[in-house]
């Protein structure tokens, strides 16, 4: 478990650290189309943590254009809602089986200090019990209703709506 976790381990960690620096794109990981990559820099210490793929028009165009067809094909709108909730509780059960490298990598990428990613960033995403807060396992519960109109809810802290429409594919 991470709060358990010294500096010395954690450091010892980063040399078993594996970087996804490719685009995704149509359901798969590849360089950009130009071959450019620019360097993804620790702040904390200025080392280069990887390359990552620059990506430009070309690959935007065709991020969208994987994106659009997607969402045409409907395969996440018309799949059944438990089978999307079966899904999006999947996703909060990886990241949580995998907290300590996704809050190393956060650590290393933003250079903030590894326990406020472990505490705050990483359990904020999967919305562990203790933080009360709407992401992924909430996600999965949006995930279970046929919405077809904006529906508007509040809780203590937030106020979110789940809306029946694409956001940012045009």
């Amino acid at each position: 478990m991470s709060a358990q976790l010294s500096r010395d381990d954690w450091k010892s960690r980063i040399g078993s650290l594996a970087y996804r620096n490719q685009a995704f794109i149509g359901g798969k990981f590849a360089p950009s189309l130009s071959g450019k990559t620019f360097d993804c820099i620790n702040p904390a210490t200025g080392q280069v943590l990887t390359k990552v793929a620059a990506c430009e028009q070309i690959d935007v165009d065709a991020a969208v254009k994987a994106a659009r067809a997607a969402f045409d094909k409907g395969s996440w709108a018309n799949m059944p809602p438990a089978n999307r909730k079966r899904i999006m509780l999947k996703l909060a059960e990886l990241m949580m089986k995998n907290r300590d490298e996704l809050a190393l990598l956060e650590t290393l990428d933003m250079g903030k200090p590894i326990t406020y990613s472990t505490r705050v960033d990483i359990p904020a995403l999967v919305a562990l019990p203790e933080t009360g807060k709407l992401t992924a396992r909430v996600n999965a519960i949006g995930a279970t209703f046929d919405v077809r109109d904006f529906s508007l809810e509040e809780d203590d802290e937030l106020l979110w709506g789940i809306a029946g429409e694409p956001v940012a594919v045009p």
